[in-house]
């Protein structure tokens, strides 16, 4: 009697642990280059802000190019980031999953002489996952433009 009482506190503790399962995770996240948020690139006043206070608040720009035109002083500085995060997980026995996103992003700074004429960012969402959830913040996923609505492409910009 005291074997089969034995035995079936034993199948009974492996059955309750087989069925509730072993719960383990881990995450990471990596930020690589300066990221603007749209809070901070929306302090920016076209007209206002100057190359002085964007280098003290921003930071060194990723790049600088100049622009070829009439007044000879465009400028517009690049700022670049990009922001990794992988988490897995599993439940034992049953269930192994993981998530590997990314979202990329660019923000820009144009200046005529010392004044920021407009401000922008841009910012790529990426899952490589099969998802189709966007891994970008909401605010994340929209150009987010200061100043005149005129858009400069990369191809225009030289790197100086």
């Amino acid at each position: 009697m005291k074997r089969t009482t034995t035995v079936a506190v034993v199948a009974l503790a492996v059955s309750a642990l087989t069925l509730t399962g072993c719960v383990a995770g881990s995450s990471s996240s990596k930020l690589s280059g300066t990221h603007i948020g749209h809070n901070t690139i929306g302090q920016i006043e076209p007209g206002v802000t100057n190359k002085a206070w964007v280098l003290a608040t921003l930071g060194e720009p990723s790049s600088k190019s100049s622009l070829d035109s009439a007044d000879g002083g465009t400028e517009i500085w690049r700022y670049e980031w990009t922001h990794r995060r992988k988490a897995s997980g599993w439940v034992f026995p049953i269930v192994v999953g993981s998530s590997n996103a990314e979202t990329s992003g660019k923000a820009y700074v144009e200046f005529e002489g010392d004044t920021v004429v407009r401000a922008w960012r841009d910012v790529t969402p990426y899952r490589d996952d099969d998802d189709d959830d966007d891994c970008a913040d909401d605010d994340d996923s929209a150009q987010v433009i200061i100043g005149d609505d005129v858009q400069v492409r990369e191809s225009e910009l030289q790197d100086g």
